[in-house]
């Protein structure tokens, strides 16, 4: 039995590297584009924030303030709250779009799948539904627990995530329903034993980069962008073997 789970995550293992071809290099400039559009867009909000924030005088002496001086301030204070509110919405929804689109054109050409405007809307709609969950969740243990203990909930939160997320988008790319996410919770808690080799292989290799990464650094003065895209290439190379991994475990 050992031998055989052992020589199944090997095949895993090898058919992941298999299905690697020059489209590879079209998944990492799809990366790369995402991030800079999240980068482009988080700069766009905050020089807009800092702009309205200029405009909220917090450094007067409150108490000094007559009637109509504390209530403008009040009502400029209330005005930019509501500003920030609707600014983290905007923010968010025209992330969860940027994800849509360059993390499904990411997952469909690592699977050979068709990116269509159909697939698209369907995509969209799920990452509506399951981002957002994510981040609420995320925003509830960072307010609601003790302040020492939540940047451990949040860790173990984003893992789940991440748990989670790499099943989701293969099974969804085989049906396109939104169903899927039932199955999705379903394959990961009934056969979370079957992927604990497969994420051993993932730590291990991870660290054995890192660590051959580090020897080279401690010689070599490198540009931090040579981690960052050696990174790139990690997780571009993970999704297939995600995909391996759930469509060998989902039948």
């Amino acid at each position: 039995m050992k031998n055989n789970i052992i020589a199944q995550n090997y095949l895993l293992l090898i058919n992941s590297f298999k299905r690697i071809s020059l489209k590879f290099f079209l998944i990492l400039a799809f990366d790369i584009l995402f991030y800079f559009i999240f980068m482009q867009i988080g700069n766009f909000f905050l020089k807009i924030i800092e702009k309205k924030a200029a405009n909220v005088d917090l450094a007067q002496n409150l108490l000094g303030l007559n009637q109509q001086a504390a209530s403008s301030l009040l009502t400029s204070v209330r005005g930019f709250f509501f500003f920030l509110i609707f600014s983290a919405i905007l923010f968010l929804l025209l992330m969860v779009i940027n994800w849509s689109v360059f993390k499904g054109l990411i997952w469909t050409t690592t699977a050979d799948k068709k990116f269509n405007f159909g697939f698209f809307k369907k995509f969209l709609l799920l990452n509506l539904i399951w981002l957002p969950s994510w981040f609420l969740l995320i925003f509830l243990f960072a307010v609601i627990i003790n302040p020492e203990t939540s940047p451990i909930f949040m860790i173990v939160t984003l893992a789940v995530a991440f748990y989670f997320t790499n099943i989701l988008y293969p099974l969804f790319l085989k049906e396109n329903k939104l169903r899927i996410i039932k199955e999705a919770f379903k394959l990961g808690i009934k056969k979370i034993h079957q992927f604990i080799v497969p994420y051993a292989i993932i730590i291990i290799l991870f660290f054995m980069i890192l660590n051959a990464y580090n020897l080279i650094a401690i010689r070599v003065n490198l540009n931090p962008n040579v981690f960052f895209g050696i990174l790139l290439v990690f997780i571009a190379w993970l999704r297939y073997y995600f995909v391996e991994i759930v469509y060998s475990l989902h039948k």
